[in-house]
């Protein structure tokens, strides 16, 4: 996951081939097919794998009561999420 996230934020889900990912985690093409099923499969797992690491830190929002206050505690959290993770964050936007 590592390595198609680092090249779906590089060169773009269309641009970047299942060999090419498979070159960089040192592995085979088989092998990510075999995990993922599919390149779409891969990029929905790693969506799938940030937004669980984001949502880790959704529970200290239970104990803010206004609602303002908690949205803009969500928003302060995903944007500091998405810095820590900088491949990620340019998979969010793109």
């Amino acid at each position: 996951m590592r390595a198609g996230k680092a090249l779906f934020a590089v060169s773009g889900f269309e641009n970047t081939s299942t060999i090419s990912i498979a070159r960089l985690a040192q592995t085979s093409e088989s092998q990510i097919i075999k995990h993922f099923s599919h390149k779409e499969g891969l990029l929905e797992a790693i969506f799938e794998d940030g937004w669980r690491h984001i949502g880790e830190a959704f529970g200290a929002l239970e104990y803010i009561p206004a609602p303002s206050a908690k949205l803009q505690a969500l928003v302060g959290l995903i944007l500091t999420k998405l810095e820590e993770d900088e491949p990620l964050k340019r998979l969010f936007l793109m």
